[in-house]
């Protein structure tokens, strides 16, 4: 006679209870060990364990008063926060002059014509009351979230016409 092998008995709550706890655990899981596991755990790809030293783009816009405003690339085009700063690697870290000259120009003419509102992970823009004398675009390295170091990578001076 062949034996047969037979589940345990369970109910449908026992079955909700042990699968709810797997859920959790495999989301625990997930999210110390910082891996985007999905459907488990896919809440965790903004989140990031940053090095000590850190380098972002940043912008500095040059007022004929003498002040300085100053901002990311976030405040400077209408796009989600995070493409802001891919978009700004693309043409300024490439080694064509032409389109970081363009992209300058129209950052300058859309903030100081008409600007956006901000909306969901869209920024607010920078604020020009007047055109700038010169605007960077600055590579800006913290060390364990303290201001190290700004390095230019482009500088822009519009011409009198814009």
């Amino acid at each position: 006679m062949a034996t047969v092998l037979r589940a345990p008995d369970c109910n449908k709550g026992t079955v909700l209870v042990a699968l709810t706890g797997a859920y959790v655990v495999g989301s625990m899981a997930a999210t110390v060990a910082n891996r985007n596991f999905w459907p488990i755990a896919s809440n965790n790809m903004f989140n990031a364990k940053f090095r000590d030293r850190v380098s972002r783009f940043a912008v500095e816009f040059h007022m004929p008063d003498g002040t300085t405003v100053a901002c990311g690339p976030a405040n400077c085009l209408p796009t989600q926060f995070f493409r802001a700063g891919a978009v700004f690697a693309s043409i300024f870290m490439g080694e064509d002059e032409q389109p970081k000259n363009v992209l300058c120009q129209r950052i300058i003419r859309r903030l100081r014509s008409n600007a956006w509102r901000p909306f969901d992970e869209v920024r607010a823009p920078a604020h020009l009351p007047e055109p700038p004398l010169r605007m960077d675009i600055l590579v800006a390295t913290t060390v364990r979230g303290m201001p190290e170091e700004k390095e230019i990578v482009y500088s822009y001076v519009p011409t009198t016409s814009q």
